[in-house]
């Protein structure tokens, strides 16, 4: 078929592990603090040749090219949501589930 051209795509989709509970404990600071994660994920995603394309409430998504540049992003992300974790004794900080997707 010509004209016809494939694309290699992987997702990487991380979610907030119980947000609910803390937007119902303190919704202020919750928002806040998934602002912040975004933003962190979004730098993530960039410094690996990534593009995020989709944030739905605690929901965030992004597409790579490749498998490996996916599976460092979301290390990296996954790093520096924990190392947050340990220096930041507050509860608004979020825990993400992460998951790939070719």
């Amino acid at each position: 078929m010509e004209g016809l051209h494939h694309r290699f795509a992987v997702i990487l989709a991380a979610d907030c592990a119980e947000y609910c509970r803390q937007v119902e404990e303190n919704a202020e600071q919750a928002v806040a603090a998934l602002k912040k994660c975004k933003a962190e994920f979004d730098r993530c995603v960039i410094a690996h040749q990534g593009r995020a394309f989709g944030c739905v409430g605690d929901s965030l998504m992004a597409e790579f090219p490749s498998p490996i540049e996916a599976l460092r992003a979301a290390r990296d992300f996954q790093a520096s949501s924990h190392s947050k974790q340990s220096t930041e004794a507050s509860a608004s900080t979020l825990q993400f589930r992460t998951g790939l997707h070719e």
